[in-house]
This record gives structure tokens, C-alpha cells and sequence, in this order.
């Protein structure tokens, strides 16, 4: 859903929405030693890990313009070139996300858990919808393959899969998915799922959506009203992928946002099947 779309969201929202790092090409050596980076990719990775403020970042940024350093241009001119601070994170990540293959958020209404009213409501999610992650991302690439001798087990329940499927292995990327909570308070913790390309252990894990405990549902039913509704749509976008086309309609047999409808039925650059659920005790 556009930003102009999306739904008005509280304050104390139970929302995850972090911003996908920004991976540009790194100029190629003939060394075995690191990789020489530029100004751009050193101040915009201190910007994602947050390892510096905005302000510090268009500090930078505009010290290395007067140098004539390249490609800090955009971080440079944040915040009308620091004339207006309050701006300056906002404009920052517009720039960093420009050049991003990652699709945008979509939004599903959630039942959750008010902790100040200790009553049961809902609110609008983000979700990196698998379907559209892999369509964008590994479109082109090979990467994801996976190799049958480095993990035996996992290939063979991959195989037999993709078989009851009818799927041909060599054209369908394996994904699994894990839960876990991480905590962000002392008392309080988020509960993240996410998924990974098991053909490459190597490659992140992608953030599917996140929720604070606290606003999982508690109205009797263990969580299950937050949940369920959170894996039914997991459920229908990993289906979607196993089809190989875009869903003309959500989780709920709704018709999906005008963005995501225009490409109903087209096909999906890549096939994927759900091999794995990882996940602590909790999770689980």
C-alpha cells in the first residue's frame, strides 16, 4: 500500500517496519584484502546500523561534497542542506531506498492485543510478502540453488517435496521459515518471523512482519487470534510462490491493494517451496 494509503497508525503501534540495507556494488580488486568503499556506502551503512545520527550523516556527506567526494550528493542535500534538521533522517532514507529491489510493505488488518485498555482490537501490520521479495530479488540469479551434497537431508525432503508438488527442483528455491523473540525493553519483547534461502546459508534472513508480545491477542486464546491471522497470510503468499504467479486476491479472498492487483496472475520470476519452520520453544 502507498504511503498516501496507508492507514492511520498509533503511536504505541505493535508495527515493524524496518529499512532494507541499501547493497550497491563494491568496485571488484585483484586483492585478497577488504574491499575499498566509498564515502557513500561507509556513511549510509553508519546510517542504517545506526551507528550515527542524521545530523552526523549530512555532516559528512556535506563535508565530502566540498572535497569533491562522489556520490554523497542526496545525503548531502538532507534536510534542505541542513537548513531544516527536523527533516533530515526522513530525506536521508528516501535516498538510500531509491535504488532498493525490495518491494514496499503491504498492510493486512491484524486482531491484537490494547494494553491500555486491556481489550481486544486490531491494527494495521506491515508485511515483506515472500511472493514478491523472491519475484524481485532473484529474478536472474542462481545463488539460491542449492547443493544436494552440503545438506543430504535437507535435499532429499526438498526432492520429495517439490515431487508431490510437481515441481522440478533445479527451477524451485527452497525456503524456510523461523521465529523468534528478541527483546527491546527490558520487560518487553518482539516477536519477528522471518525466512531464508536454505540453498545459501549464507544469505540474510528476510523480515516478514514483527509484533511487541504485548500485543499479541489475550483474550483466551493463547495468542491464537494474532497468529493465526499472521500465518494465514504467510500461508497464502508462500502458496503463491509455489504457484509461480501473483494472487489476484489476499488471504481472506479480498481483493488485494490496485498496485498488487495489477499484477495479478502474471508469473513469478522464481518458484519456492516452504521446506523448513525453525523456531525456539516459545515459538513453536
Amino acid at each position: 500500500m502507498p504511503t498516501s494509503m496507508m492507514p492511520p497508525i498509533p503511536e504505541d503501534s505493535p508495527m515493524l517496519c524496518r529499512a532494507p540495507r541499501r547493497k550497491d556494488e563494491i568496485p571488484s580488486s585483484s586483492s585478497s584484502g577488504p574491499q575499498p568503499e566509498g564515502l557513500s556506502d561507509v556513511v549510509s551503512d553508519m546510517f542504517l546500523s545506526n551507528k550515527l545520527s542524521a545530523r552526523d550523516i549530512a555532516r559528512l556527506a556535506r563535508g565530502g561534497k566540498h572535497s569533491e567526494a562522489k556520490g554523497v550528493d542526496s545525503l548531502a542535500a538532507a534536510g534542505a542542506s541542513g537548513r531544516h534538521p527536523q527533516n533530515m533522517a526522513r530525506d536521508i532514507m528516501r535516498a538510500l531506498l531509491k535504488k532498493t529491489k525490495m518491494p514496499e510493505c503491504t498492510w493486512f488488518e491484524v486482531p491484537c492485543w490494547d494494553p491500555a485498555t486491556k481489550d481486544k482490537t486490531k491494527y494495521f501490520l506491515p508485511f515483506l510478502l515472500p511472493h514478491l521479495v523472491a519475484d524481485q530479488l532473484f529474478a536472474g540469479r542462481s545463488d539460491w540453488r542449492m547443493n544436494p551434497a552440503k545438506a543430504p537431508e535437507i535435499w532429499n525432503s526438498f526432492v520429495q517435496t517439490c515431487q508431490t508438488l510437481n515441481l522440478d527442483p533445479d527451477k524451485c528455491m527452497p525456503i524456510g521459515m523461523h521465529g523468534d523473540g528478541v527483546p527491546f525493553t527490558k520487560k518487553q519483547s518482539l516477536e519477528i518471523i522471518s525466512w531464508n534461502v536454505l540453498g545459501n546459508p549464507n544469505n540474510d534472513r528476510v523480515p516478514f512482519t514483527g509484533i511487541s508480545k504485548a500485543f499479541c491477542c489475550k483474550c483466551a486464546c493463547m495468542g491464537r487470534c494474532t497468529w493465526d491471522t499472521v500465518m494465514a497470510i504467510f500461508a497464502w503468499s508462500v502458496k503463491s510462490l509455489v504457484a509461480g504467479q501473483h494472487p489476484a486476491v489476499d488471504h481472506q479472498g479480498k481483493l488485494l491493494p490496485a498496485e498488487l492487483l495489477s499484477l495479478a496472475r502474471k508469473p513469478l520470476a522464481i518458484q519456492g517451496v516452504l521446506c523448513q519452520i525453525r523456531g525456539d520453544l516459545p515459538f513453536f
